[in-house]
């Protein structure tokens, strides 16, 4: 159920505010669009990774796409055995990267739009599907956020340009992430590993 929009103000147990989050993923996406659209050769490799820019791209539009269909509710947009999700993804991107830059722009735009559209009047807390589990609506807008700074910082230094992160982002991203980390981290190899964070 929907929620008036001024509930929109709540403040997470992360610490901050939904209506921050969405203004930080509304104002940052337009750059993450125009530095796709600056890329002409999609092969350029990504220093450090085994993803080439184009691969980047094609995650960040398929994933704004992805979160796009869970803010409608739609709970499994596309089902994929677990022992070819690597695959799997990996033909995704390929297939997507066909579009070509100007696609891929649009296709993120068009997905954070409609994300953004779906989520508007939700409160932090509402639980939206989440691959196949919940998140609450807050934690997913700083995942998408995270998402662009991540691999807009990736492509940026493949092409050797400028990418500025604020501090505000960069809260939002780690805050957000923190409730998913034992989702993405394999728990036996990390009891090895002493790490942290200022």
């Amino acid at each position: 159920m929907r929620c008036p929009r001024h509930e929109t103000q709540h403040v997470s147990r992360t610490g901050f505010t939904l209506s921050a989050a969405r203004r930080t993923l509304h104002d940052l996406t337009p750059r993450t669009v125009v530095l796709i659209g600056s890329m002409t050769d999609l092969g350029i490799p990504i220093p450090g990774s085994e993803w080439t820019v184009g691969q980047a791209a094609a995650h960040l539009a398929r994933d704004a796409e992805l979160y796009a269909q869970y803010a409608q509710g739609i709970a499994r947009p596309a089902s994929t055995a677990r022992t070819d999700l690597a695959g799997s993804h990996h033909r995704k991107l390929a297939e997507r990267m066909t579009q070509g830059t100007p696609q891929l722009g649009t296709d993120l735009q068009l997905g954070i739009d409609t994300f953004l559209t779906a989520t508007e009047g939700r409160v932090a807390e509402d639980l939206l599907p989440w691959h196949r589990g919940a998140l609450p609506c807050i934690t997913m807008t700083g995942l998408l956020i995270g998402e662009q700074l991540l691999h807009g910082y990736d492509i940026a230094q493949a092409l050797n340009v400028e990418w500025p992160i604020g501090e505000q982002p960069a809260r939002l991203t780690v805050q957000a992430v923190m409730p998913v980390l034992p989702a993405l981290v394999d728990s036996e190899a990390a009891t090895r590993i002493n790490t942290a964070y200022e």
